[in-house]
């Protein structure tokens, strides 16, 4: 570590921010017993954020260079779709199912995999997408999932809020992500209330999703306005966002 940040031009080995991301995991939502991807998922990408968003330089392995690496990590849902695996499979590594599919598994795991959709969803619904995702997911803390197809429900549900729109569909046709009624009914209530209360989709032709100030608060009810992250669009840097996310739960805490 210090060999290669003690450079002129100074490089930073990535499993340090990989490690010490975990320390920022408190979405019990998203994770539940028998199903740990999403967190191994955070750690994976707040790598590539946090890097990025401080500016710095990550050491290239031997075989390959940090653009291949990062090349390589947005191809894999499409390595995922191109095959005949699904969400059972892939995500859960149910052992029946691998042998009944006959294919051989794919070559990373699902954290891997869901870093892969977190990164297409930003790709798609811009830089903003990542910070409303995560205060979704904040205000689910108190609703820790019973299973694995419940943290999975709640993943998809924390991307529809985030895109403004209902990707339940995208999920399982294109992702072969199992969704239940149960979640695309919540996914359904949650976005009408969020444009029935603030009317925030207002896409440009890239896709991107506008979100007027006080759309955490329309996603719980339960939640006032002052203590919604305030932002008029939520453009904030990584290191802005998790300074909105400390002030929302020290609010929360005094309520």
């Amino acid at each position: 570590l210090y060999e290669g940040a003690s450079q002129e031009m100074p490089l930073y080995d990535q499993t340090l921010f990989y490690e010490l991301g975990r320390n920022f995991w408190r979405y019990p939502a998203l994770a539940s017993k028998g199903y740990e991807g999403f967190t191994t998922a955070f750690a994976i990408l707040m790598r590539f954020k946090a890097m990025e968003s401080l500016g710095i330089q990550e050491i290239p392995t031997d075989t390959e260079t940090v653009e291949e690496i990062l090349k390589r990590f947005q191809g894999m849902v499409d390595v995922y779709a191109d095959s005949r695996h699904t969400w059972e499979t892939a995500v859960l590594r149910d052992e029946k199912a691998i042998a009944r599919l006959g294919e051989p598994e794919l070559p990373f795991g699902c954290g891997d995999l869901q870093t892969s959709m977190m990164m297409r969803l930003i790709d798609e619904y811009g830089e903003e997408f990542l910070p409303r995702f995560f205060s979704y997911a904040n205000l689910l803390e108190k609703a820790p999932a019973r299973s694995p197809q419940i943290a999975a429900d709640n993943f998809v549900l924390c991307c529809s809020c985030a895109a403004g729109t209902d990707l339940s569909d995208r999920f399982e046709n294109d992702w072969r992500w199992r969704v239940t009624q149960r979640g695309r009914r919540n996914i359904n209530t949650q976005l009408q209330r969020l444009r029935r209360r603030y009317r925030p989709c207002q896409r440009s032709g890239a896709g991107r999703v506008e979100f007027r100030q006080g759309f955490a608060s329309a996603f719980d009810p339960r939640i006032s306005e002052v203590s919604a992250p305030e932002a008029v669009h939520f453009r904030l840097s990584l290191g802005e966002a998790f300074c909105a996310t400390k002030q929302h739960h020290q609010r929360r805490r005094l309520m």
